[in-house]
């Protein structure tokens, strides 16, 4: 697969995270808008960050390491590292069907999530 498919997804999921952790900066301050997905529990799994802060990490690295995913090492770390974006993303999906209005951005991101992990796994495959 190519890599330019990989980095447009990245900064597809890369975009949806930005706008996510500030919507989640706002909501820390108290200067939100109205009531949001990031002021549920489910918005930080992980020792109280913010979900879309993990992302904002995730998207780049996976951009930086799929052209080096020809070394098998990487390419294991990379297929693990999305397969674990990818249960993370079922995970808030599952919570994020009961919320009536949902929140585009988030499924935008696990759509992102979905793509990368069968990209890196079909390209591990192949």
């Amino acid at each position: 697969m190519s890599a330019l498919t990989v980095w447009i997804l990245c900064g597809l999921g890369g975009f949806a995270s930005a706008r996510m952790a500030r919507k989640a900066d706002l909501a820390r301050r108290g200067r939100l808008a109205g009531p949001s997905v990031v002021e549920r529990p489910e918005a930080a799994l992980f020792f109280g960050i913010p979900n879309a802060l993990f992302g904002l990490a995730y998207y780049p690295l996976v951009a930086l390491a799929y052209p080096l995913a020809g070394a098998p090492v990487i390419h294991t770390l990379l297929t693990a590292i999305a397969f674990f974006a990818l249960a993370v993303s079922l995970r808030l999906g599952f919570a994020l069907w009961h919320i009536p209005g949902g929140c585009r951005l988030c499924w935008t991101a696990h759509l992102v999530n979905l793509a990368l992990a069968v990209l890196v796994g079909v390209t591990w495959i192949i």
